[in-house]
């Protein structure tokens, strides 16, 4: 196995994993969720968007989706990366868009 360069180890006393991933601890929202929140920031009308409940049809030779994609932070805080939030999604488009005005 390759050893990775020092300046890559960030002065810890091992390397870093060959992964890490970053995942919102927040509660799971789905896109549409995601797309009501920003709507009601930019004052945009939403009705004309629907959610979509139906499990996608799997055709042959496909390979089925799981339902829950939320990717794992053990790494990240093994490292002792902080990976809580302070805003949750509405709060930080909220005060995104007030501050961007």
């Amino acid at each position: 196995s390759r050893s990775l360069p020092s300046w890559l180890t960030l002065g810890l006393n091992k390397p870093l994993p060959a992964i890490m991933h970053y995942s919102s601890p927040a509660p799971p929202m789905t896109k549409y969720d995601m797309t009501k929140i920003i709507a009601k920031h930019l004052g945009l009308p939403i009705q004309h968007v629907v959610p979509d409940a139906d499990k996608p049809i799997v055709k042959p030779g496909q390979t089925e989706r799981p339902e829950n994609t939320q990717l794992a932070t053990d790494a990240l805080k093994e490292l002792g990366v902080d990976t809580r939030e302070d805003e949750t999604f509405d709060e930080w488009w909220g005060r995104y868009i007030a501050e961007t005005k």
